[in-house]
């Protein structure tokens, strides 16, 4: 499977957003996921029993700000 590229002009400023192919992951002592959703470097998992779960690029690899 090839890689896709989606790629739009805003503001004079070419920002590109590369879809990759999807593979599952387990992480141990996480239990598995219902709906995942990703977007600037920050990460939200919410799993079958309702918990939430965040990460992100932020200082010590936070989420940063609120939605």
């Amino acid at each position: 499977m090839g890689m896709k590229r989606k790629c739009s002009l805003l503001l004079a400023i070419m920002f590109c957003l590369t879809l990759l192919p999807f593979s599952s992951l387990s992480v141990q002592g996480v239990p598995a996921g219902l709906q995942v959703s990703a977007g600037g470097g920050n990460f939200t998992l919410v799993t079958q029993n309702g918990d939430l779960y965040t990460w992100g690029v932020g200082e010590n690899g936070y989420a940063e700000g609120l939605p």
